[in-house]
């Protein structure tokens, strides 16, 4: 059953992460992925989550999209290195960052 307002994306599987993407799932949310280490996405896809190849895969049609990765260079890779997602977010998607990264790099990004 998806919820209204479209798919959610999920990006960053680690022992936060993926508890946070799986419940995502859980409630209903028509939710794609993505983890640099595909292997730490199979729980999130066994429960029902679809697995994209990329972070620019991952958010095509999404209408949210969340990021929890350990590092700044990390988040900055995910939204703009060569399959960044940057390159493949529509108008009016919201990101919501849930990294713990530098607060200065953060505001950059934005």
């Amino acid at each position: 059953m998806a919820q209204p307002g479209g798919r959610v994306t999920f990006i960053g599987l680690g022992v936060m992460g993926a508890g946070m993407a799986t419940n995502l799932v859980r409630k209903g949310f028509d939710t794609t992925v993505y983890n640099r280490t595909a292997a730490k996405a199979a729980p999130v896809v066994a429960a029902g989550a679809r697995l994209a190849s990329s972070p620019r895969d991952a958010v095509e049609d999404a209408s949210v999209v969340f990021l929890c990765l350990p590092e700044t260079g990390d988040v900055e890779a995910a939204l703009f290195g060569p399959t960044g997602m940057a390159s493949g977010l529509a108008a009016g998607t919201v990101v919501v960052d849930t990294s713990t990264i530098d607060p200065v790099a953060s505001r950059g990004f934005a």
